[in-house]
């Protein structure tokens, strides 16, 4: 394949390609050194949960819990690291498979939309959190085995982000060279039609919650390990951020279409836009309103795609 086909293929991005030479002509400080690995560490939550959400929507599915289950087992490996870093560990990535559990079975075996679900997910998470927590901001412990990792470097790059890229690197070969991953977009395309090849609907679709779920949480684990705190509020919007990365990226909601790199490219996309407009001095607020608009477009974009494909 040559580097136009790919390109062309590609558009997303040639668009961050295009971004990042602007920006770099605008603000010298953009292309620093610094400012690059800066914005690759902000992107580590995100990039985590964006993998695993990639998933579910590919396979036709939303997940909605994202957010709150972060800010849940963030808390937790806090709390838990000053007993033993395993616990902080294995602890929340237990939570994280059994909500991703919960939330795969009912939306496979009783047919109940997946919105609905990780709606109802979200509130149950969401008012565990409050309760759990009384809205006090949780500590963690340094020193440990975590916190160790987190401060590790390669060529000044934080392990932590060699550990993310990894993660999109084994979800990517997952969906694209396995036969799961081949049985999971078919669903996503047609999912009566996977029923009737003998597709096993019920296990591929939960393994794909699972596995969002159990990204979260690893990216709580690692977020706690760097701050050493962690709020109530934590996650909030994480479900709506991850969601704009895919959708700018190219992963179409209405699933069977997309992959990890397109999921990667969107959340680098949003990461050098929102960058950009913190070096402008932008207000926080003003940059959630550039995120709604970019999930509008994408939104938008998808369905005028989709109506054209069908015609």
């Amino acid at each position: 394949m040559s580097l136009v086909r790919f390109l062309r293929g590609n558009t997303q991005l040639l668009i961050l390609i295009l971004l990042v030479v602007v920006f770099s002509i605008l603000f010298p400080a953009f292309i620093s050194r610094k400012n690059l690995i800066n914005i690759l560490k902000q992107s580590t939550v995100i990039s985590l949960a964006s993998c695993g959400l990639a998933l579910v929507v590919i396979g036709g599915n939303l997940d909605l819990s994202v957010g709150a289950l972060l800010s849940l087992t963030l808390g937790i490996s806090l709390s838990l690291s000053g007993i033993h870093p395993l616990l902080a560990l294995f602890v929340p990535l237990l939570l994280g498979v059994g909500l991703g559990m919960l939330n795969g079975t009912i939306v496979s075996r009783f047919e109940v939309n997946s919105i609905i679900v990780t709606l109802g997910s979200l509130s149950l998470v969401s008012g565990f959190v409050q309760f759990y927590r009384q809205g006090n901001i949780i500590m963690g412990l340094p020193g440990t085995i975590l916190t160790q990792f987190v401060d590790l470097t390669v060529f000044s790059i934080p392990s932590y982000v060699l550990f993310y890229v990894l993660m999109a690197v084994v979800c990517g070969l997952l969906l694209s060279r396995t036969t799961y991953g081949r049985k999971l977009r078919l669903i996503g395309v047609n999912r009566e039609a996977a029923l009737v090849g003998g597709i096993n609907v019920r296990r591929v679709t939960t393994i794909a919650f699972v596995i969002c779920s159990t990204m979260v949480a690893l990216a709580a684990i690692i977020q706690g390990a760097r701050l050493l705190q962690g709020s109530t509020n934590t996650g909030d919007g994480l479900e709506f951020d991850a969601l704009t990365a895919l959708l700018i990226g190219g992963v179409s909601l209405r699933g069977g279409k997309g992959s990890i790199l397109n999921a990667m490219i969107g959340v680098l996309l949003l990461a050098v836009i929102i960058n950009a407009l913190t070096l402008l001095n932008v207000p926080f607020e003003w940059r959630n309103i550039a995120k709604g608009i970019l999930i509008l477009i994408a939104v938008s974009t998808d369905a005028l795609v989709g109506r054209r494909n069908e015609k």
